[in-house]
Parts: structure tokens; C-alpha cells; sequence
């Protein structure tokens, strides 16, 4: 096996929350010095009694104070108080997208798989050039992979607007919905982000491209945020197979 290295081309930059120093979170709201909390107007009150005691949660992270220290108490003649010492902890919490999905487009010399992910990577729909009718040395064309590519992007038109549809339904008719089958149920295709992520550099790459920047891709193509080449590229290693010549 060799090596494999992967690009990543016009990125931009993501959004996530981090561990903060004490000088940021003074900026939201909260401070938090080393020995001393100090209550804040835009937080005046702690949020739960147990163990654990949770502070009001910030743009930048959540704030809770570890056991061991007393809950203050929460009236008016002690709103302005100080926290009681004790060690605080700000938990990083991730930005999950709902609406962020992947458009995966594999464009090898015999074949083009176009697949659909959500933000945690389960697959919604796909195709390839094979589905839409393409056989043998076909499924590598320029043609194929243009088809697959509309073909991708209409089902994602048609699973749109049939979920939004429904939705709607549900939403007049609140109880004619099955509870069952409505929590079983993914949520609604609504996309706003869309990552394109290219691999190998068959005909259909061109092809993909091409689908997106003419008519069929003016409905997906504002909501792409970057475009991603996972296409692996050998370096180092032993000496290759020879390249088979026909």
C-alpha cells in the first residue's frame, strides 16, 4: 500500500464553539476569574439544583460549577451577590447543522456514483450512471455523468418540495398525524449548506460541473459553501505497476 494524501481546495473556514479564555467569555456576558466568580446582569440567575449546578448557557460554550459549593440564592436582596469560589468548568459544545449535507461525486474512468449525505454522514439518496440506463464503457462518458448529476439534483427537487408539502399537511391537520411514524421519521429535507466533494478525475468530473453551473443546477448551486477534492495522490513509496497500454 501505498501513501495517500488528500487536498482540500477553497475551504472556508467552520464554526465552532471552543474552549474560551476568561476575556472572551467577559465579552459575552459572563467572567470568570481564577478563585472568584462574578454574577453578571445578563445571567442573574443559575440554572438547576442538583450536584452538578449549571450556569446559564452562552454563545461561546456552557458554564457549569462542579459539586462541592453551594447554590447562591436566587432573590432580589441577592442578585447582585457573588457566586460562591469553586472550580468552573466551560463544556465545548459542538454546531450540528441540520441543514448541512454532502454531495459526494465519484467520477472514475468507468463509472460515475453521485451520493447525498446529512450532516452526520447517512446517506439520503444516490445514483449513478449505471441507474440512468448507461451500460459497460457508456458509464464512464461525458453524457453519463452529466445525466447522473440532473438526475441527482431533480430527486432532490421532488424529496423538497414532497417533504414541505407534508409538513404543511401535518401543520393543518395536527390530528390526523401518526405520533409513531412521525417520530421514526427522518426531519424534513430543507438543505442550506452544500458541501461538493469531487474524487478521481474520470470524464464525468467535468460533467458534474458542467450540471451544476448550467439551468438544472440554479436551484443548489447558491447553497454549494465549498467545494472539497478528496483525490488520493501517491508519493513515496516502491515503484509502480507498469501502465497497461492498449
Amino acid at each position: 500500500m501505498l501513501p495517500t494524501m488528500r487536498i482540500r481546495i477553497a475551504s472556508v473556514p467552520l464554526t465552532c464553539r471552543a474552549l474560551t479564555t476568561s476575556a472572551r467569555l467577559r465579552n459575552a456576558g459572563d467572567t470568570i476569574s481564577q478563585g472568584t466568580q462574578t454574577q453578571s446582569a445578563a445571567n442573574p440567575s443559575v440554572v438547576g439544583d442538583g450536584p452538578l449546578r449549571r450556569l446559564p448557557t452562552t454563545p461561546l460554550g456552557r458554564v457549569r460549577q462542579r459539586a462541592g459549593t453551594s447554590a447562591p440564592d436566587a432573590s432580589a436582596s441577592n442578585a447582585n451577590a457573588p457566586l460562591p469560589t469553586g472550580k468552573t468548568t466551560v463544556v465545548a459544545e459542538p454546531l450540528v447543522d441540520p441543514g448541512q449535507y454532502h454531495l459526494h461525486c465519484l467520477t472514475t474512468h468507468s463509472n460515475t456514483r453521485i451520493t447525498l449525505t446529512n450532516h452526520a454522514h447517512e446517506v439520503v439518496m444516490w445514483t449513478s450512471a449505471g441507474v440512468c440506463g448507461f451500460k459497460k464503457a457508456q458509464r464512464g462518458g461525458f453524457e453519463a455523468g452529466f445525466r447522473a448529476m440532473c438526475n441527482i439534483l431533480e430527486r432532490m427537487r421532488e424529496k423538497e418540495d414532497s417533504d414541505a408539502a407534508r409538513a404543511a399537511k401535518e401543520r393543518a391537520e395536527p390530528n390526523r398525524v401518526n405520533k409513531v411514524a412521525a417520530n421514526k421519521r427522518r426531519p424534513p429535507f430543507r438543505p442550506r449548506n452544500i458541501d461538493l466533494i469531487l474524487s478521481e478525475f474520470g470524464v464525468g468530473r467535468e460533467a458534474v460541473t458542467k450540471a451544476l453551473l448550467g439551468v438544472e443546477g440554479n436551484r443548489y448551486r447558491p447553497l454549494i459553501r465549498q467545494l472539497i477534492d478528496t483525490t488520493p495522490i501517491r508519493f513515496g513509496g516502491v515503484r509502480p505497476r507498469a501502465v497497461r497500454r492498449l
